[in-house]
């Protein structure tokens, strides 16, 4: 376009210079990237022609790796287990959902998890789902866990840390 705008007025202006004096002076072209009124789309009419419609797919047709009920998969971003169960997704209301394996056996045994609470692992090894391996604590004696580097520690000091954590937030909420 600079090209054009030298040979027409006789300048050797770069296209830079150009963009500037534009900006610096408010020129604009009266477009307003949207689309006018009566404007007809390309595809008007094309029904199957751009993609999937609601004529694809057919009711009883599964796709090849759907998954079926308490089907199982380790999650490759956290390490968890995942297990697909019949209970309602409350976020797309899809009659089934994956939630992690340690929770689900976890509330099987005591009922739900009550809010500021998690399930752990006792020993660390998040595929170790067996009750007897899984603790409820507060989201705060997880910090202090965290904190003092449990998942690193020898086995036989790790209950005697978790007494240590859980008294040192009870201290903490004592001077709050």
């Amino acid at each position: 376009m600079h090209v054009l705008f030298n040979e027409r007025f006789g300048t050797d202006t770069t296209g830079q210079q150009i963009r500037t004096f534009v900006h610096n002076r408010g020129i604009i072209s009266g477009r307003t990237g949207q689309f006018e009124k009566g404007h007809r789309p390309w595809n008007k009419n094309t029904k199957g022609l751009t993609g999937a419609n609601k004529t694809s797919f057919k009711k009883g047709n599964n796709p090849p790796n759907r998954k079926p009920l308490w089907s199982e998969r380790v999650c490759p971003k956290d390490g968890f287990v995942s297990m697909k169960i019949p209970e309602k997704d409350p976020y797309t209301v899809f009659p089934t959902r994956y939630k992690h394996k340690h929770v689900y056996v976890w509330e099987q045994a005591n009922g739900p998890v009550q809010k500021g609470m998690v399930v752990a692992f006792k020993d660390c090894d998040k595929t170790h789902c067996e009750l007897k391996n899984l603790m409820l604590i507060s989201r705060a004696e997880l910090l202090c866990l965290n904190q003092h580097g449990y998942k690193d520690m020898p086995a036989e000091l790790k209950p005697n840390v978790r007494v240590l954590v859980k008294l040192q937030v009870k201290t903490w909420a004592k001077e709050k």
